[in-house]
Parts: C-alpha cells; sequence; structure tokens
C-alpha cells in the first residue's frame, strides 16, 4: 500500500511538471484528489481491508502524502502563475511613440442642420450659392 502512495507521489510529480495551463492542472487535480474515482481515494478506500494494526499507519501515511499531492499542486500553480507575470512583464511598449492626437472641436449644430439641409437639395439637382444678398 505505501508502494501505491510512493508511486502516486512519483506520477503527480512527473506530470505536475509539464502541465501548462491552468486547465490541466485543474484536470490533473481532479484526477488525483477527487472525492469519488480520484486515485488517492481509491487508494484509501483499501484502509478497511488492511488489519487493525496497520490502519493507523497507513491512514497517516496517507494523510502525508495528500499534504505532499497538495503541495506539488500549489507549487505547479504558482509555476504557472509566475509565467503568465513573466510572459505580461515581458512586453515592452515604446513611451515615446507619438500617440494617437483626441478630436478637439467639431461643428456647431446649426452649422451642421445647415449643411444637411443643403446636401438634401443638392441631391435633388439644386444648386446654392453663397456670399451676399
Amino acid at each position: 500500500m505505501t508502494d501505491q502512495l510512493a508511486a502516486l507521489e512519483q506520477e503527480l510529480a512527473r506530470k505536475a511538471s509539464s502541465v501548462r495551463t491552468e486547465p490541466e492542472l485543474e484536470a490533473l487535480r481532479a484526477d488525483f484528489l477527487a472525492r469519488k474515482g480520484g486515485r488517492l481515494s481509491q487508494i484509501m478506500s483499501a484502509v478497511g481491508k488492511l488489519p487493525k494494526e496497520e490502519r493507523a499507519e497507513f491512514g497517516r501515511r496517507a494523510n502525508e502524502t495528500k499534504e505532499r499531492i497538495e503541495a506539488e499542486f500549489a507549487r505547479a500553480a504558482a509555476r504557472l502563475h509566475d509565467a503568465v507575470l513573466e510572459s505580461e512583464l515581458a512586453r515592452t511598449y515604446d513611451v515615446t511613440f507619438p500617440g494617437i492626437a483626441p478630436n478637439t472641436g467639431s461643428l456647431h449644430v446649426l452649422r451642421h442642420t445647415l449643411n444637411d439641409v443643403a446636401e438634401f437639395f443638392r441631391r435633388r439637382g439644386q444648386s446654392s450659392l453663397s456670399g451676399g444678398r
């Protein structure tokens, strides 16, 4: 039984080092630590088959293994977080590059309306004259 716990830890260490994304890490966590169907739960379900003398020792080792597994998941999550942070910090911006000039000012509402009316009549074949009376 303790061999299974050690093998489980080694397998997790190998798989956790190859995880590249948060969803992959969560899937791995579910595979190992799920209450029903998790690998650790399957091993711990065999406690009832052990003699009374060995149950306490196995339970202690299983709990230690669970703590080490959770610590490994925490390290993998920290590694992923650090990788994301590092990629964000790697971006560089040229602060001397000219920005986009904001639009300043606009036509007065009456001028805009007058232009719309003039365009309306131009589309219908009329012409407009500007100047004095």
